[in-house]
């Protein structure tokens, strides 16, 4: 496997003196390859990042970055293509598609463990958002389990910047949350046009934290906060969405695994990349407040 193409030979075999960073954009980058689809060989890796290498290894997570394995499949209700980086069917429906109470409409965002609709919940007649496990009812038991503490976790809070669940259910066996439909762009949408302005960055993040404070007084740590898991609304106003790395304080820890890297590495705290799951807390989701200012 050839090495990423923005990894200069310079930058592999002479890393510069702040090794947290480039340890940070090389993850980053080989997670959005994985993500992407692409089959990525970390010990190949390793060895084209020299002195890096070992470090890289340690970080890179194999458990959770393997999972973001979405791809663009032909427009079948389910895909039944099985190979070594798509080993279960994958949702892709045809839309506009009925799904009990729902009729979902456009697919609105795709991750590594879930696909999310625009829909019209039909009893209420009002747009909502409809998140369904990527691979249905082929999913493994763990994620599952995830995807439920997921809904578990964004259900028990109510704070206007955080997206709120409103139904969690098991239609024709396929598991799904419906919530709040937001109409706007991702904050890491908004940022691809530049930079906000001190102000601007400074009023954003405060009522994000003030969002989040709100979640840790509900036992709830997030885990996973960036700038795509921030959806800015009409207004102007930040939403927090995707609690699907959030853990409850009495969650059970079979969900997740010892040493495995919880996160996005470029937005993660020291403790999430190291592997330390034991000792991640409240201040590791401030670390990540921290890093997206």
């Amino acid at each position: 496997m050839n090495a990423p193409e923005s990894a200069s030979p310079d930058r592999r075999h002479n890393p510069p003196n702040d090794t947290d960073e480039t340890l940070a954009q090389i993850l980053a980058e080989l997670s959005d390859r994985v993500a992407n689809g692409e089959d990525v060989d970390i010990e190949t890796e390793a060895k084209e990042y020299g002195s890096l290498g070992e470090e890289l290894k340690e970080l890179w997570g194999a458990v959770m970055l393997a999972d973001a394995l979405g791809h663009d499949l032909s427009k079948n209700t389910f895909s039944n293509t099985s190979s070594k980086t798509n080993p279960a069917p994958v949702i892709s429906l045809e839309l506009p598609f009925e799904f009990g109470d729902y009729i979902l409409l456009e697919e609105v965002g795709r991750g590594g463990m879930g696909v999310v609709y625009r829909a019209k919940q039909k009893s209420l007649d009002r747009d909502v958002a409809v998140k369904m496990l990527l691979r249905g009812q082929f999913a493994s038991s763990a994620d599952q389990a995830r995807f439920q503490a997921e809904a578990e976790a964004a259900a028990r809070i109510h704070h206007p910047n955080i997206v709120p669940v409103y139904e969690v259910g098991i239609f024709e066996g396929k598991n799904f949350f419906s919530m709040k439909y937001v109409a706007g762009r991702t904050l890491a949408d908004r940022l691809k046009k530049g930079p906000l302005s001190s102000l601007q960055a400074a009023e954003m993040t405060s009522k994000i934290a003030k969002a989040i404070e709100f979640a840790h007084c509900q036992g709830v740590l997030h885990r996973d906060l960036k700038p795509s898991n921030i959806l800015i609304d009409e207004q102007g106003e930040p939403h927090v969405m995707d609690f699907g790395l959030a853990k409850q304080v009495t969650d059970d820890e079979n969900l997740t695994k010892t040493g495995a890297v919880l996160g996005t590495p470029a937005y993660m705290s020291p403790e999430q990349a190291s592997g330390s799951r034991g000792n991640v807390s409240a201040a590791s989701d401030v670390y990540s407040l921290g890093t997206i200012l």
